[in-house]
């Protein structure tokens, strides 16, 4: 039986996927298992994967579509590894990843609740490799609160934790997007989870550019509906950042600023409880080229400097 397994849900990107085995194949600890669910009819991808040589690999093709969260959930169902990693098909993980991340959980207090992040490299064609998140949460932070401010989110592909908190905890069944932020709102208010982070990039975010994606086919209004629906687990700071970081960003990108504005200053000012520092971030995403804005967010919402100790055991709650 594997200690761990990397549950990777795809459909029609039968090459990215295969650079995303790949990276887990090649990984410096060697005891786990690779599944792959194939989310509804793709051949492509199912030859592609078949001419794969290792005995760790495992594909599930589904017959119909269930979508990107139940695909994960299927995955979970099947994995066998006492741990379980996600990473999305677009992604990779660096060789260490693993190895790391599962000396920090087989090190927490409670095995069948740990949850391990990292941080990550964010990787535009172009571009240097940035990291992400910017910062990591102060002492006290509340992690709804922390999760929604710019850049500062854990991606999903950094997810390790046990089994046993994936089964208690699954996927929400056909949301269409914000899934990881879901799940780990979800995940990381029960007070039993146990939350360490690693503070070394051990993935690979790659920008969708000129790709399909689930995520960016979700528009701000959808976003907004999430987020309403979610109001009760996040603070007022909280669900006003969440507003910004978003879901004016979404309207942003749909050209639709000037529509927003009315609707995204309300939910962000009045069902919200923003900073000052907040709302003129609004203003700054809204109107602002990104460049200038991603300036000014760094001068007015500098990263900490130096380590930070962070304890989840004292750690508040939403």
């Amino acid at each position: 039986m594997p200690k761990v397994s990397a549950l990777i849900p795809t459909r029609n990107r039968p090459v990215l996927v295969e650079r995303a085995i790949r990276s887990v194949l090649t990984q410096t600890y060697w005891d786990l298992e690779v599944i792959v669910v194939i989310d509804g009819p793709d051949s492509a991808t199912v030859r592609a994967l078949s001419a794969i040589d290792d005995h760790r690999l495992r594909i599930i093709p589904l017959e119909t579509s269930v979508g990107g969260a139940e695909a994960r959930n299927v995955a979970a169902r099947a994995a066998r590894g006492e741990w379980v990693a996600y990473l999305d098909d677009d992604d990779e993980w660096l060789p260490n990843k693993v190895a790391a991340q599962l000396q920090v959980a087989e090190a927490s207090n409670r095995r069948d609740s740990a949850l391990v992040v990292s941080k990550f490299l964010f990787r535009c064609p172009g571009k240097p490799d940035g990291i992400r998140p910017r910062r990591l949460p102060a002492k006290n932070e509340r992690l709804c609160e922390y999760m929604f401010d710019f850049s500062c989110s854990f991606q999903t592909s950094t997810f390790f934790c046990a089994r046993e908190l994936m089964m208690r905890i699954p996927f929400s069944k056909g949301l269409k997007g914000h899934q990881d932020l879901d799940w780990f709102l979800r995940a990381t208010e029960q007070p039993d989870t146990e939350f360490r982070i690693v503070e070394e990039a051990l993935s690979v975010y790659h920008v969708p550019t000129g790709r399909e994606s689930v995520g960016r086919s979700f528009n701000w209004r959808s976003s907004l509906a999430w987020g309403k629906a979610e109001r009760r687990r996040m603070t007022g700071l909280g669900y006003s950042r969440f507003v910004v970081s978003c879901c004016a960003v979404r309207a942003v990108e749909e050209k639709e600023r000037f529509r927003a504005l009315p609707r995204l200053l309300y939910e962000c000012a009045l069902v919200g409880s923003p900073s000052p520092k907040t709302i003129g971030l609004l203003f700054l995403v809204l109107f602002l080229n990104p460049d200038v804005r991603r300036k000014l967010r760094d001068l007015l919402f500098p990263p900490p400097r130096g380590p930070i100790t962070y304890d989840f055991r004292s750690y508040p709650h939403a």
